[in-house]
């Protein structure tokens, strides 16, 4: 390495590591000490204050390339070729907006990846790697209180642009962990690729089909270099094969990931490759699909990664359309998948986490009956029978998995509409304390199905997943032990061992011809979807307090009301508070993004007040969190949903105050008295963890309110 000039003194251990970086870069390309004064003044200028002004400048190599007037790409392409070093792209990566830790050096050295014990750096130094296990900067360990770093190399571009993202988010102070373990710097670099996007750039030169067959994830390709997400490293005769199989030479280099996250991301690459606007492009001519009703239809991703060359016909090309929908909806974890006729366009709707969205590309209207009826066709519906609304089924395999769809077709005034449904399987019915109940909550309802007789309502509007409780509800009873009978409308998933009937209150066979049969059934435990008349109420009363258990739902805002909602329905107080051992009101709430969630100042106990939120509800919080709204989320700020619960048990106060036909808020006054909380404040709550928004816990303010007129 070039000797120091004189001229440089710094005291800091960690500014000293500015000379080191720039003799460093100095010595690769072949700089000479008397021709180093442009990097000297790149030193002195750096303000350890506010470093980004330096680093969004140009790099030590840009400035050679300019002041020699070289060209920049032939520069780095040697650089490349001639170092040990691990390319890396950091504009895949989805940032976290809190904050990020860097050193105010006169380089930027970007953490990208971090676990307990290592830290992966992103650098334009070439080389870093091998600097890192020198002794003079082991105090950047010291600095990110990690035992062991890791390097890849990033072009300085790229590295710019994403210096430009986290600029408001990043802090220049040191950790204040203490090292307590020996320093290992450098090998392999660990990449977390759950905070990685698939490129479609990247994905061109190793396409899905090659990922899936490898298992490796392209995280850069430039300069005749593409580096790989692996597992474990590859064999050297696996890598061979590889560069062999390219389309262009290139020489390969390998950072580690986890597997469950390549996965995902291989999933996820697969999706992005699936053109449905290429696939639509290459139909000729308007013929009409075939009326041959396939019992499964069979969805190969890497097939639906073709679209550019032409079918044998327009069938065809409508076939790998309607897959290419069925395989993103499916993918996107969708609960519904629309397909709408409009005179100029047909609109591709999917509906994730409750909320519907667009799928993007313009598909022109005149192909909208051919793409209506594949799906009639394989539904086993009539394709003539286009103002009439038709139900049916049909499923798909996707690799070793198997999903049903549930149809439902109509007219509307502009054209025909289909809506799938995606059906789950026994093994997505997750436990009750998987959904977030609370554990006195889950002791009830055991202590109720084990019991010898009573009736659980759960409550809510529609979409606030009773049905998802119901079955999972279900799912614990020893269906060996016990005759399990349900009347369901319709049957969401199938269940081994319980008796399922579909039933249609416009059909021949209702609810209440259900239930008027349903003794002669031997039942211990019955499942009735919805209680819709007073004879369904009359039917689940009788069966409950005569030795039988009996689940059903109810349009309700509160548990408190479950008891005056029966007596609507003419049910008896004495009937329904022998009957009724326990109701359960339930509600969704929109998580926050993990990517893109921010704090901010919890709001003036003015403001909160004026919401109806008690401050003790925010107890221990000093912040409250809301989406930015990022790609990751698909602009939306939210994430997944959680279940929050709350719950009437039916002891012997509750049961007085039911005959006396107490009002709702009574009832809730004696929860309140017990210690229980309201759905507000439970969601309130949720917000002072982080969990999800306070405007989003704001919502239950109408269903508080209603419990205080009631």
């Amino acid at each position: 390495m070039l000797a120091a000039t004189n001229g440089w003194r710094q005291s800091d251990p960690l500014q000293n590591l500015n000379h080191l970086f720039h003799f460093h870069v100095a010595r690769l390309l072949g700089i000479r000490e008397n021709e180093l004064s442009f990097l000297l003044e790149h030193i002195e200028s750096c303000d350890v204050t506010n470093p980004m002004a330096i680093w969004q400048a140009d790099s030590l190599i840009e400035r050679y390339s300019k002041n020699f007037d070289l060209e920049l790409g032939s520069i780095l392409s040697k650089l490349i070729r001639d170092s040990a070093l691990t390319p890396f792209d950091p504009t895949l990566l989805r940032f976290s907006p809190n904050g990020l830790r860097m050193p105010a050096l006169s380089v930027p050295l970007l953490p990208v990846a971090r676990t307990l014990n290592e830290l992966t750096i992103a650098s334009s130094i070439p080389g870093l790697d091998a600097l890192l296990q020198q002794p003079d900067f082991q105090v950047l360990n010291a600095f990110w209180g990690v035992p062991k770093l890791t390097a890849v190399w990033c072009e300085p571009d790229q590295l710019r642009q994403v210096l430009n993202l986290v600029a408001d988010n990043m802090c220049l102070a040191p950790s204040n962990v203490r090292l307590a373990t020996e320093i290992t710097n450098g090998g392999t670099p660990w990449i977390n690729l759950g905070e990685v996007s698939p490129s479609g750039k990247v994905n061109h030169w190793f396409s899905p089909t090659l990922q899936r067959r490898y298992s490796a994830c392209p995280v850069y390709c430039a300069r005749r270099r593409l580096t790989l997400a692996v597992e474990r490293l590859l064999p050297p005769n696996v890598k061979a094969e590889i560069e062999g199989a390219l389309r262009h030479r290139f020489s390969i280099q390998q950072v580690l990931a986890d597997g469950e996250a390549l996965e995902r991301f291989i999933t996820t690459s697969e999706s992005m490759a699936i053109s449905a606007s290429g696939i639509l492009r290459s139909m000729s001519g308007l013929d009409h699909a075939d009326r041959k009703n396939e019992r499964l239809e069979v969805i190969h991703a890497d097939s639906l990664q073709h679209s550019s060359h032409r079918y044998r016909n327009d069938e065809e090309a409508v076939i790998k359309f309607v897959h290419s929908i069925l395989y993103k909806g499916v993918e996107l974890g969708s609960s519904d998948i629309m397909f709408q006729e409009f005179p100029q366009q047909l609109r591709v709707r999917y509906k994730v986490d409750g909320d519907w969205f667009d799928q993007e590309g313009d598909f022109p209207g005149h192909i909208a009956k051919q793409v209506i009826s594949r799906i009639k066709v394989i539904s086993g519906l009539e394709i003539q029978y286009v103002r009439l609304p038709q139900d049916g089924t049909f499923p798909i395999k996707i690799g070793d998995q198997r999903y049903d769809f549930r149809v439902n077709t109509s007219y509307q005034a502009q054209g025909e509409q289909a809506v799938l449904r995606l059906q789950r399987d026994e093994r997505s019915v997750k436990s009750l304390a998987d959904l977030g109940m609370p554990p006195h909550y889950v002791s009830a309802i055991k202590d109720l199905m084990e019991g010898d007789h009573g009736l659980l309502i759960l409550c809510g509007p529609t979409g606030s997943g009773k049905t998802t409780t119901i079955y999972s509800i279900l799912r614990s009873v020893d269906a060996v032990k016990n005759n399990v009978l349900t009347a369901e409308s319709p049957i969401e998933v199938f269940l081994e061992n319980i008796s399922q009937t579909q039933v249609d209150d416009d059909g021949p066979y209702s609810f209440a011809m259900w239930t008027r049969g349903i003794l002669r059934q031997a039942p211990d435990v019955v499942m009735m979807g919805e209680i819709r008349d007073e004879e369904s109420v009359e039917a689940l009363m009788r069966l409950s307090s005569s030795g039988h258990r009996a689940i059903s739902t109810l349009h309700t805002n509160s548990a408190c009301e479950v008891p005056n909602r029966l007596f609507l329905f003419r049910a008896q107080p004495f009937m329904v508070a022998d009957s009724l051992k326990l109701a359960i009101s339930q509600r969704l709430v929109k998580k926050l993004c993990p990517r893109c969630a921010i704090e901010e100042p919890l709001p003036t106990e003015e403001l909160l007040v004026r919401l109806g939120i008690k401050p003790e509800w925010l107890a221990g919080a000093n912040s409250v969190r809301r989406g930015r709204k990022c790609d990751f989320c698909r602009k939306t700020g939210v994430s997944g949903r959680k279940a929050i619960f709350e719950a009437l048990i039916v002891d012997d106060e509750v049961k007085i105050a039911i005959q006396e036909r107490a009002p709702a808020l009574h009832l809730q006054r004696i929860l309140e008295r017990r210690g229980e909380k309201s759905l507000f404040e439970k969601a309130v709550r949720e917000a002072a963890e982080g969990v999800i928004s306070l405007e989003e816990a704001c919502k239950f303010r109408e269903v508080a309110s209603t419990v205080s007129n009631g």
